[in-house]
């Protein structure tokens, strides 16, 4: 029989193995499991059984076609385009400058691959518009060669977004931009943290990384293994931080100012910058859509009441096909722009900006303040700029919750 000293050091090695496989091992690679045949067969072929890690590591930077930048450009042309960031100098502390440089690869190639996903989708509405409209007009034309070529022009818009959703699910596009933010979001907290020997505990990281899985559990076992998909991202990270350099030196009062500086301006500044300039372009955005739907809609009414008018009156057929043939337009136009409303939600990404970059007003000035002459400042500062962290990596919780639901579909 064991004895309690025993019984307690069994669970604490137990524990600490556990934890040791966790952290040293890389984690095997989690099938996708998709909700349409379309993505089980694009994850079948591609990025829903492959290593992540393998993949991450076969990354290269590439130009983005101008094919995938047609989301980014709408959405500057009807909300107006951001300002300019400044480059400020690479960082000169070989710590900072290890985090840095992480960050940098990961932000890249999480651009390219949102910029990728939100693009398909944009065509993906686009096409099915015009699907509809061409539908339309096969039905408006006389001759039987006019009426098939439209049918024609119908069945490869449809064929194409068959294309999209099957290519978002083999190359892993939107699984690729949810992961590669997370993992340059971690890079980024870390790089404010570490002049001051800080750093983003494990756990913190486990927990961002499968942020969605208990809400997934409550529906479906197959969504919650998606999620796990994501814990290369933790133990990547984790791998990066045992490699970084160890910070030196004293924190004295310059030390400490230089740090603080880091802090306001490559970190909190900037990202008080994007969250203000993402507030006004996607408000602009929602506003300028939401004007172009109201406009198509009074233009159908008005047709429609002018199409009844004429059928009553029995007016001239060609006339009243050309109204009928203008109404499914405008109704397709409509349509398009509800589902970028829906699919970019620009009004709730612009609420949770102006809300973040207040917070960050209010943790700047916290900063601000601290007297770094004093006892234990160091610790006085690592504790708001980790409180910084944690409130930028509970922002990117939330916008990762709501665009994880954001997959491609045909339908």
């Amino acid at each position: 029989m064991q004895s309690l000293h025993e019984i307690s050091a069994t669970l604490a090695n137990e524990a600490l193995s556990s934890y040791l496989k966790q952290l040293l091992p890389s984690p095997d690679p989690i099938a996708h499991h998709a909700h349409s045949w379309l993505q089980r067969l694009g994850y079948a072929m591609g990025y829903g059984h492959a290593a992540p890690l393998d993949i991450w590591w076969k990354e290269r930077p590439t130009r983005l076609p101008i094919l995938w930048r047609v989301h980014t450009s709408f959405i500057r042309a009807i909300g107006g385009a951001s300002a300019t960031r400044v480059q400020r100098e690479m960082p000169s502390d070989p710590v900072v400058c290890y985090w840095y440089n992480r960050y940098a690869i990961a932000d890249n190639y999480a651009r390219d691959y949102t910029a990728r996903y939100r693009s398909a989708w944009f065509w993906g509405l686009g096409l099915g518009a015009m699907s509809l409209v061409f539908a339309a007009l096969s039905t408006s034309v006389e001759g039987a060669g006019l009426k098939a070529a439209f049918t024609g022009f119908e069945l490869c818009a449809m064929m194409l977004i068959i294309l999209l959703v099957y290519l978002d699910g083999r190359l892993g596009w939107h699984t690729r931009s949810i992961e590669y933010r997370l993992l340059a979001e971690l890079c980024r907290t870390q790089q404010g943290l570490s002049p001051l020997a800080w750093s983003i505990p494990v756990a913190t990281m486990g927990n961002l990384a499968g942020s969605h899985r208990q809400v997934s559990r409550s529906h479906s076992r197959p969504r919650a293994e998606t999620m796990e998909h994501s814990a290369w991202i933790a133990w990547l990270f984790a791998a990066w931080q045992r490699a970084a350099p160890l910070p030196s030196g004293q924190l004295d009062k310059s030390k400490l100012e230089l740090a603080r500086e880091a802090v306001l301006y490559d970190l909190i500044e900037d990202q008080i910058n994007y969250h203000y300039e993402r507030f006004r372009q996607y408000q602009r955005a929602g506003s300028t859509l939401i004007r172009l739907g109201e406009i198509a809609f009074l233009f159908v009414v008005f047709l429609v009441a002018a199409k009844l008018g004429m059928e009553l009156s029995h007016g001239h057929h060609t006339l009243i096909q050309i109204l009928s043939l203008t109404v499914a337009i405008l109704s397709a136009f409509s349509a398009a722009v509800v589902g970028i409303r829906t699919y970019s939600e620009l009004d709730l990404l612009s609420e949770q900006s102006i809300r973040m970059a207040g917070q960050l007003e209010l943790a700047k000035e916290k900063i601000a303040i601290i007297r770094l002459d004093r006892a234990l400042a160091s610790q006085d500062l690592g504790v708001e700029v980790a409180n910084v962290a944690r409130l930028m990596l509970q922002d990117l919780e939330g916008w990762t919750r709501l665009f994880r639901a954001k997959e491609m579909e045909a339908n």
